[in-house]
């Protein structure tokens, strides 16, 4: 589902890693992305994290508490 979100959401940015954890409030996501260079990546991730919970929320129920996206790498653009 969190990949589905990403893919919707922010399609340019690639997922490495996706951790979840639980506790008695909820679920904790831990997300760690590789970033396009250029991307204004405030709103973005931010906008990104809104959506994650959003939808997972809203389609499954399932309450979440955290979702934590670090950037592991800035990747330049392939050129042509």
């Amino acid at each position: 589902m969190v990949m589905h979100c990403v893919s919707e959401c922010a399609s340019d940015v690639k997922i490495n890693k996706i951790v979840i954890r639980t506790n008695s409030h909820g679920y904790k996501l831990l997300v760690t992305i590789d970033a396009p260079f250029g991307t204004q990546l405030t709103g973005k991730i931010h906008k990104l994290q809104q959506y994650i919970i959003d939808k997972i929320e809203s389609f499954t129920g399932i309450l979440i508490e955290d979702v934590s996206i670090i950037i592991d790498k800035i990747s330049y653009p392939e050129q042509k």
